[in-house]
């Protein structure tokens, strides 16, 4: 709705599979990612069979982890890099750019009365930006931006690491008893983001499992 005028255009977005209309926009900046990770699990597992003990430690780390969401077409401009969340125009994106807020434009928009025609956005809103302010107004709205400067920047994830006890004590043929503790040292290390350039503790993150232990008792039959 726009005052008591319900919403008239709808937008057509290429790169998404989405159409949208109004303030009820599903289409988004991004339309595709590039990620690679690179991690390290080791286990070291002692028996000791005069007392039929066994000791086990798993190392699980993160060595290198990176992620970035991509706005691009092959060989054409999908995306456009603001100054500010209050402006409409801007220099074509591409993955220099950091800190912005980025905007994307519906490829074509038509009207709900005629929605076969389909006219091409950026230029007619342009136009109508010197020319016509009720309809750059109503274009306006079918323009889709991150919701922060930094949703486009690239981010990579400082080293982690988590360590797995296991010592499990085996009586007669068919009785063993375990215990155990998950993220053995509760670590606490700070990771760095590079996408906002913030510190989180994993402590109670999803990078490492929380600090947990108790006992297990397997039976052979």
């Amino acid at each position: 709705m726009t005052g008591n005028v319900p919403y008239q255009y709808i937008g057509w977005y290429i790169g998404s599979n989405a159409t949208s209309a109004g303030s009820s926009m599903n289409a988004s900046v991004a339309n595709g990612s590039l990620s690679s990770q690179v991690n390290l699990n080791a286990t070291i597992t002692t028996h000791i069979p005069q007392i039929r003990l066994i000791v086990s430690l798993r190392l699980e780390s993160s060595l290198y982890n990176y992620k970035r969401s991509l706005s691009e077409l092959s060989g054409r401009t999908r995306g456009y890099v603001l100054e500010s969340n209050s402006d409409y125009f801007g220099e074509p994106y591409n993955r220099s750019y950091r800190d912005h807020i980025v905007a994307v434009y519906p490829e074509y928009y038509s009207t709900w009365d005629n929605p076969t025609e389909k006219i091409p956005f950026a230029d007619m809103f342009a136009w109508a930006k010197e020319n016509n302010p009720t309809l750059y107004n109503d274009l306006s709205q079918l323009v889709v931006r991150t919701n922060y400067p930094y949703t486009m920047n690239p981010d990579r994830i400082s080293k982690y690491y988590s360590a797995n006890f296991t010592v499990t004590k085996e009586i007669g043929d068919h009785v063993s008893v375990s215990f155990y503790a998950n993220n053995f040292f509760n670590t606490m290390k700070n990771i760095h983001s590079s996408q906002t350039g913030l510190d989180t503790s994993l402590f109670s993150s999803a990078y490492v499992p929380s600090f947990y232990y108790g006992l297990s008792l397997r039976l052979k039959l």
